[in-house]
């Protein structure tokens, strides 16, 4: 997502992974019969991680062990030392007997290129780097890695990535109010993201009860028992539509916080 609706990962010193945190303690209002408690929401908790459906797994010439797996989507391993750190795979393409994954990992980013003509690896590739063409042969890209069994990392901990929260959106109203919604970087549902409305002193979370998304969001949220609907336009569209939240026959205009991104608010989660 890019241009009028604005991402950003917000790193969390704590811990691996990439669920948002719950709530932290301390009862302070109430919304209904529902307690609220004084939260930090941009910071994520540590979910723990294990292999599932491995791909493919090889050893470098250094020794370096690196696992594919899938869950829901691909997921890329690296061994260090007595763990399995999960990398994060930026993207990834297949096609008949091949599979790339590119892995993001801060300034050394690599891919991993298998070769498995009928669904099994017999080939795995280390190409360091961005990848600069798509005209890759899964069968001699890069330097030739050691296939080895489960046994190899069988006793390596499994580590999963640092749990950090995309705030898709940071806007105000023209009434003053603030909104922001935030999801987990990575490993994510349609139940996960979260949305907060209020002051900056009072932002409370508030029941998504309905969801679109394509270029464009659509939410309709539960506002204090009103029904709001909020659109965040895709920045793609010709007309540079504004975004805006219609709510008790008002239509307000919304404009977004470029440089805070969910900071600077006090957080209220259900």
């Amino acid at each position: 997502m890019s241009g009028s609706v604005r991402l950003v990962r917000l790193a969390c010193v704590i811990g691996a992974t990439a669920t948002l945190v719950a709530c932290s303690s301390g009862t302070t209002t109430s919304n209904g019969s529902t307690a609220l408690q004084a939260c930090s929401p941009l910071v994520g908790e540590d979910t723990p991680i294990a292999l599932s459906n491995v791909f493919a797994a090889g050893r470098s010439t250094d020794g370096t062990i690196y696992v594919i797996d899938r869950a829901n989507d691909y997921r890329a391993f690296v061994s260090d030392g007595s763990t399995l750190q999960r990398k994060k795979v930026a993207g990834s393409g297949e096609g008949l007997g091949w599979l790339v994954a590119s892995i993001s990992d801060g300034p050394k980013d690599f891919n991993l290129v298998v070769a498995s003509p009928g669904g099994t690896a017999t080939r795995m590739g280390l190409l360091e780097g961005k990848l600069t063409s798509k005209d890759i042969d899964a069968n001699t890209a890069g330097e030739t890695l050691t296939l080895v069994d489960p046994s190899a990392y069988a006793s390596l901990a499994v580590h999963n990535l640092a749990p950090n929260v995309v705030v898709e959106v940071d806007a105000t109203t023209d009434d003053g109010h603030h909104l922001v919604l935030m999801r987990p970087d990575v490993d994510w549902a349609e139940k996960d993201p979260r949305f907060f409305y209020g002051t900056p002193d009072n932002m409370v979370e508030r029941v998504i009860m309905n969801m679109s998304r394509g270029s464009s969001i659509w939410l309709m949220v539960d506002i204090d028992g009103a029904v709001s609907d909020i659109v965040f336009p895709s920045p793609m569209l010709a007309n540079n539509a504004t975004p805006t939240m219609k709510s008790g026959g008002t239509t307000h205009t919304l404009t977004y916080r470029d440089s805070s991104l969910g900071k600077g608010l006090n957080y209220y989660c259900r």
